[in-house]
């Protein structure tokens, strides 16, 4: 028996009409606001530099807390990003079910269960050791991404720190052990940090490899997929980055940076998912990313703010990397798919839904 299953397996296929993405999306946002709510009425401040207490209602305007604050706030604020985490796969679940989709074939549908065929891919290839492929070399590419993000965001660094002033090395010097070794145990902690980030990731990518991409790959085609699908994902992180989350921006700025950014990261999870059909491969891949952001830290010149909008994983240099990722990806579909896939149509077929 094959192992792969076809998208709509003969039975019920995925909701593809307007009126089930505007509620997929809008449950995904308005759950994510509600989630991170305690943050904002705590005004925990997210920036990547040393968090403060807005008594004002500016942020990092406000004294600093006590041990006990940051303790407290820390714990609130990862408790409400796991949870934030979870609003997308809960948003496209409730979406599946009001649109008919019989419960025992939401998650198979979402590539949950078994490989499935996702639209603008063709068909999966059978067996075992063709998945574990692609799984392995969405993992290697991945760390692969990341490092040149870190290598890119080094030599962009404005004030190059001699040797014995980077973080990596302060880090060393306090911990009384050799930089090679340092840097050793800090690479070593990838994989285990990438299965432990891949738990809450599946949850979004149940939601936006899983779903989003899909759907709008069967409507307008991957390149406004990538798109109109990195926009919306960079979107529903608004509540954590307008709090100083990722760039210490706190307005609308620090959004459309990082819409920006999930363009080309979006498409490297939406390949990563078109060509295995499991969402168990974007979602070890997102864990291995968030992992492996910490990197650029390594390398930043020890007693300078950090500069999340330069050296941040997602941030203004990391686009370097991630946009022409993204165009060669889309190119790449596009030269390998059929013409009714180019053009937004498949042999997939639809719920039925009026649009």
């Amino acid at each position: 028996m094959s192992a792969v299953k076809k998208f709509d397996d003969g039975a019920q296929a995925l909701p593809v009409s307007g009126k089930a993405i505007g509620l997929y999306v809008a449950l995904a946002l308005a759950l994510a606001w509600v989630v991170t709510l305690p943050i904002w009425l705590m005004e925990i401040d997210l920036s990547p530099t040393l968090p403060a207490v807005k008594d004002t209602g500016d942020p990092g305007s406000g004294p600093m807390p006590t041990g006990e604050e940051q303790f407290t706030q820390s714990l609130v604020a990862q408790a409400c990003g796991i949870a934030m985490m979870f609003t997308p796969g809960i948003a496209v679940v409730i979406t599946l079910l009001v649109s008919g989709v019989k419960f025992s074939r939401v998650f198979p549908l979402l590539g949950a269960s078994r490989p499935v065929d996702v639209p603008g891919f063709g068909p999966r290839v059978a067996g075992n050791w063709p998945y574990v492929r692609r799984l392995l070399m969405g993992l290697v590419a991945t760390l692969g991404v990341s490092l040149l993000i870190a290598l890119v965001i080094t030599i962009a660094t404005p004030v190059w720190p001699a040797n014995g002033h980077t973080l990596a090395h302060q880090s060393a010097s306090a911990l009384g052990i050799p930089l090679a070794l340092f840097l050793v145990l800090q690479f070593a902690q990838i994989p285990l940090g990438a299965i432990f980030n891949a738990l809450p990731a599946v949850g979004e990518e149940l939601g936006w490899r899983g779903y989003l991409y899909p759907a709008l790959t069967q409507r307008f085609g991957f390149m406004w997929a990538v798109v109109i699908g990195g926009a919306i994902w960079g979107l529903w992180h608004a509540p954590m980055i307008m709090m100083g989350y990722n760039f210490g921006l706190f307005g609308l700025p620090g959004v459309a940076l990082m819409m920006v950014s999930c363009m080309g990261l979006g498409a490297l999870f939406a390949y990563l998912y078109g060509a295995s059909g499991s969402i168990w491969v974007p979602a070890l891949a997102h864990g291995l990313f968030n992992a492996a952001a910490g990197i650029t830290l390594l390398f930043w010149p020890a007693g300078t703010p950090f500069n999340g909008v330069i050296a941040s994983a997602l941030g203004v240099w990391s686009l370097v990397v991630l946009l022409p990722l993204g165009v060669a990806l889309v190119w790449r579909v596009a030269r390998y798919s059929g013409p009714a896939e180019k053009s937004g149509q498949n042999d997939l077929q639809t719920s039925g839904e009026s649009v």
